[in-house]
């Protein structure tokens, strides 16, 4: 296990019951109550959901690995966006601690993503519209008059479209 990975000390506390060394009462009472949400098993620690899953818990590389190779690269290419990445991620019972954070980050470099993702909760100001300006094109038809007039004695119905949001 590396010293430098995320979980160390829980893994630590989980396994000895000792601190980091120069742990404030603060961080010793937030890290016991932390470790509530792990279990270890012969030396792989894994993390508790509140649905009662077992997460394995990743590192450094391994964990980018699962996440580009297994994930948004695998076999269909997804090129999900890092929310679904990590709900995928989630559902290989796989868990490290900046997961979504790293995902969108892998995101934003990916050049596939950008050019197939979904438009639709894309950000206004990266759309590019063929029509300058809202109502500057306007199509305005009206139709024949009818025979019978309505109770408010209206005779036509005039139909007019915005283009720009057609």
């Amino acid at each position: 296990m590396e010293r430098n990975s995320w979980y160390y000390d829980i893994k630590q506390f989980y396994q000895y019951q000792t601190y980091p060394l120069r742990a404030s009462n603060i961080n010793m009472k937030s890290l016991q109550r932390l470790v509530m949400d792990y279990n270890l098993n012969a030396e792989m620690l894994y993390k508790r959901l509140s649905n009662g899953t077992l997460l394995r818990c990743l590192a450094g590389t391994k964990a980018k690995k699962i996440a580009l190779q297994k994930v948004h690269k695998g076999i269909c290419e997804t090129h999900t966006s890092g929310h679904m990445m990590t709900m995928q991620i989630q559902r290989l019972a796989y868990f490290w601690m900046t997961m979504e954070k790293d995902n969108i980050e892998y995101i934003i470099k990916c050049h596939k993503y950008h050019m197939y993702n979904d438009k639709i909760n894309v950000s206004i100001f990266s759309i590019q519209f063929d029509i300058p300006w809202p109502f500057a094109m306007w199509g305005i038809n009206l139709i024949r008059p009818f025979n019978q007039k309505t109770s408010n004695k209206h005779q036509f119905i005039v139909v007019a479209i915005d283009y720009f949001i057609k």
